[in-house]
């Protein structure tokens, strides 16, 4: 099953990088494949748009009960699918109204540093590692 992983934050994007490279020649490896985005506003494009190339939600688009435009931090899995998954699409146009009603907060460097951990530990509580 092919999967995707869309995703802003670095601390997961060097996570994959570095797991796949110990696993290069795996077939799960070969399965999935990484988006790294630079801004929030790109991973929620990219997702939606994937979500309309027939990918499916693997995790909740609103997960961590955390208020979403106060989180800078967001990593999605999709898996591949043959037909509109309306469940996802619905998931993901609710997210993306409460991202768009306010910018997010600026935060220190370290209160990023604990935003990317905690998106890191809800991954990691959805995806096993391979």
């Amino acid at each position: 099953m092919k999967q995707l992983i869309i995703t802003n934050n670095p601390q997961i994007a060097e996570y994959l990088e570095r797991t796949h490279e110990d696993s290069n020649n795996s077939t799960e490896a070969k399965d999935i494949k990484l988006i790294f985005c630079t801004t929030r506003e790109e991973l929620y494009i990219q997702v939606r748009d994937y979500i309309h190339r027939n990918w499916k939600l693997q995790n909740h688009a609103m997960y961590g009960n955390i208020q979403l435009h106060k989180q800078p931090y967001r990593s999605m899995v999709l898996t591949e699918g043959t037909e509109l998954d309306t469940r996802s699409l619905q998931l993901w146009e609710q997210a993306m109204e409460r991202v768009n009603r306010t910018n997010p907060p600026t935060y220190s460097e370290k209160v990023l540093k604990d935003f990317q951990a905690l998106d890191f530990s809800l991954f990691n509580s959805i995806v096993s590692p391979t």
